[in-house]
């Protein structure tokens, strides 16, 4: 019997010869957008997610079906969502694998499923502006640019599906909750019948009240003594991967903003900074202005609007809309990422008052703890607030590291550049 899209009818139990169940393991929370309605029972992980994609192919061998797999980076898709499929058809799943089926394995994989070709590309390779029956994409919430998908989403034939981890507050992907034609869930480590107990012993060791406080409001939950006892309590961890909240995430680089409404006036220094991007990650604008604070003991204010966040591909682009937004910009000092000389170059011919930021070794790391010695106001702004709740230090094995990931960080390090070049000298002077 072939199974099509249209026999995938709702949520609900229905009867049906061959019903498949698309679950998304460890706490993932995943989406599908199609032109039909949407069947999905007990989400769970990403190994599932190819199980739909087998069953899927298997049951079209008349009709070979074009599958793109994706993650935001293509060495990301090689060598973790790539490797994840290898272990899923593998000897301990469901021992299929055949590597005269396989392509291009340490490059940009395909693999050849019952005649269906399934690819395995990056949203920062795909220009090949290629079009798929079903596109899944993998840990969606590393993609902090919706345009990267845009292309793929008027490219995809018939349905797409999204998972994730729900460690983030701000997302671009959670504004499609809701909408026509999709249909979004939420599961936790309860939902999945197949974990083993040691595994859900350790998220359960990770909870800082009492299990079976969780449906109570948070405040009239009691403490789980045992677990903050033996030093595993993890608030964050257990809400993400036990509750499946939407928590931010530990360790940002910049944890005390304050929003506010308006970028003030009579500021004692005010500038920009410009970080550049040209075709998926956008171009970053910021007014940066200083307000001093001579109080000893008391920290000075640093105030940051963002004014321009998308991609241009040329410098006559930028120029046009930094105008748009600032038509005094003359006036001002632009900061500006020093790795496009050529573009710099091209905006101080048109007359904007720019220079490159010098980078050093060291000079994020250093530019994010100056930044941090002021307080930091935010003009608020869903662009920025994303970049805030997601800016974070690495973490390799659980450790966390001191450099921030180079993701979630375009207003950011416009913001730096700035700060670098030009508040620099005054914080050093401050402290005499």
């Amino acid at each position: 019997m072939e199974i099509k899209l249209e026999d995938i009818a709702s949520v609900e139990e229905i009867n049906r010869d061959i019903v498949y169940d698309i679950s998304v393991q460890d706490n993932h929370n995943y989406f599908l957008d199609c032109d039909c309605d949407i069947l999905v029972h007990n989400s769970s992980k990403t190994m599932d997610a190819f199980h739909f994609i087998y069953m899927f192919c298997d049951q079209n061998r008349a009709t070979p079906l074009k599958v793109g797999i994706f993650r935001n980076t293509l060495k990301d898709c090689r060598e973790k969502t790539y490797d994840d499929f290898k272990t899923f058809l593998g000897e301990k799943i469901l021992n299929v694998y055949n590597p005269n089926n396989a392509r291009r394995e340490l490059t940009s994989p395909d693999y050849n499923l019952f005649g269906s070709s399934v690819e395995f590309r990056g949203l920062d390779e795909e220009t090949e502006q290629k079009g798929y029956d079903i596109v899944f994409v993998n840990e969606a919430l590393e993609i902090s640019n919706e345009r990267k998908i845009d292309g793929l989403k008027m490219r995809c034939r018939k349905l797409m599906l999204f998972d994730w981890n729900p460690k983030l507050t701000q997302h671009w992907i959670f504004k499609y909750e809701g909408r026509p034609n999709i249909f979004f869930t939420k599961t936790t480590y309860k939902n999945n019948k197949h974990l083993e107990k040691s595994i859900i012993a350790e998220i359960e060791s990770k909870s800082p009240w009492m299990l079976e406080d969780l449906h109570l409001p948070e405040g009239e939950r009691r403490p789980h003594e045992e677990n903050i006892k033996n030093n595993t309590v993890d608030e964050w961890y257990f809400k993400v991967y036990g509750m499946g909240i939407r928590a931010n995430r530990d360790g940002l680089v910049f944890p005390n903003v304050t929003w506010i409404d308006k970028f003030p006036d009579n500021l004692d220094k005010i500038g920009f900074g410009l970080d550049f991007g040209y075709t998926q990650d956008p171009s970053a604008f910021v007014k940066v202005g200083l307000e001093e604070i001579k109080t000893p003991g008391k920290k000075s204010n640093i105030y940051l609007e963002l004014r321009i966040y998308e991609p241009t591909k040329e410098a006559t682009i930028l120029f046009n809309k930094i105008n748009l937004v600032e038509p005094n910009i003359k006036d001002y000092r632009i900061w500006a990422d020093s790795a496009d000389p050529l573009m710099i170059s091209d905006l101080r011919r048109m007359k904007l008052n720019i220079r490159a930021v010098e980078k050093t070794k060291g000079s994020i790391v250093y530019g994010c703890d100056l930044m941090n010695r002021f307080n930091i106001h935010i003009v608020e702004c869903k662009e920025f607030k994303a970049e805030q709740e997601n800016y974070a230090y690495k973490t390799i094995h659980g450790i966390q590291v001191n450099e921030p990931i180079d993701n979630f960080n375009h207003a950011w390090d416009a913001s730096r550049y700035f700060v670098l070049s030009e508040l620099r000298r005054f914080y050093l002077n401050s402290m005499k």
